[in-house]
């Protein structure tokens, strides 16, 4: 359906005689598609940025739905000489396709069309790092739209915008919670998913903001549900994880399941972090550092750069003798009281 209304909408622009530049296409992005292209229109000899809501574009009356806005020459000049300088390092096609291979939702495209090479970009979600020349251009675009999609633009450019609590999705779910419709999953994931929440293999599971997360086994599981459109986005460390994990986790939520991660605060360069810890072992504190496993290393605590760790007791026993084996009776002392015990 989309795909037809943007084969609709290219055929209608060049009877128009404008001339697309650069154009990004968003689809299933939060339910909503949209499309936002730089043109040149030969009538009138200017340039314009072109917003169109597709969802509710209407394929026999076009022009109705166009928006547009005029863009000064020099802005213009600047996207093409800073995409044209990058052309080295984006040639090669795999480095310009870096789509999602298990999410077809979150869909960016970006095309470009200067003088007469034409390059399509393609990803999901977010813009990644390694495009940062396409930064300035995706900016420049999005100001020249309507503000409603303002907070799009922030969400495509996250990588860039220190956005701390950002996952990028690797399964993204129709389903619907409050009527139990969770058929995006298949009867054998549901039967093991069960399996799994019933053998307690769910160590952690705690809301953080907007998001769940959790340990399965050994795996990180981040969960986001959008009560308001049905959507539940999925991200798990492991690649290789089955859906009935991410199963078992919606269950333990519906259930309003609730084990608390341990929480560990750093100070590295005048800087206080915090993480979810939630395993310790002879080599340090095992957390959650930018959705990947990361090891705080024991010394940290030894050398007081730890300001504070909230431990479960069952946790707080393992820790003291760890450290009074690997250290002593004396440097365990020194460091007790700087724990605060939590019932898990």
């Amino acid at each position: 359906m989309i795909d037809t209304k943007l084969d609709l909408l290219r055929n209608f622009l060049l009877k128009k005689k404008e001339k697309v530049i650069i154009d990004l296409i968003i689809k299933d992005y939060d339910k909503t598609n949209f499309y936002i292209a730089l043109v040149f229109n030969y009538n009138i000899e200017k340039f314009k940025v072109l917003f169109v809501p597709l969802d509710v574009m209407e394929e026999k009356n076009i022009e109705e739905y166009l928006c547009y806005q005029f863009i000064f020459l020099s802005s213009v000049n600047y996207m093409l000489e800073t995409i044209n300088e990058a052309k080295e390092i984006y040639k090669e096609e795999s480095f310009r396709q870096q789509g999602n291979k298990t999410m077809k939702a979150y869909y960016l495209e970006i095309n470009t069309h200067i003088d007469g090479e034409d390059y399509k970009f393609i990803t999901n979600q977010s813009l990644p790092e390694e495009w940062n020349f396409l930064f300035d251009t995706i900016v420049t675009l999005f100001e020249h739209v309507p503000n409603i999609v303002s907070e799009l633009c922030n969400k495509i450019l996250a990588l860039f915008n220190n956005v701390k609590a950002y996952v990028k999705y690797d399964y993204s779910f129709d389903v619907d919670f409050s009527r139990n419709d969770l058929g995006v999953f298949t009867k054998e994931e549901v039967e093991l998913g069960q399996k799994i929440y019933a053998t307690d293999r769910i160590k952690y599971l705690e809301k953080v903001q907007d998001k769940y997360y959790a340990i399965v086994d050994d795996d990180i599981v981040i969960l986001e549900y959008n009560l308001m459109k049905g959507i539940l986005n999925v991200y798990s460390d492991n690649k290789k994880i089955g859906k009935e994990c991410f199963y078992a986790v919606v269950l333990a939520i519906k259930d309003n399941l609730i084990l608390k991660f341990m929480k560990l605060s750093i100070t590295e360069e005048s800087q206080k972090l915090n993480y979810l810890c939630y395993d310790i072992n002879d080599k340090g504190f095992l957390v959650i550092h930018k959705n990947e496993k990361k090891v705080i290393p024991l010394k940290d605590l030894i050398e007081g750069k730890i300001s504070s760790f909230k431990v479960s007791k069952e946790l707080n026993k393992k820790l003291e003798m760890i450290v009074k084996n690997k250290y002593s009776l004396e440097e365990w002392e020194k460091v007790k009281d700087s724990l605060i015990i939590e019932e898990k």
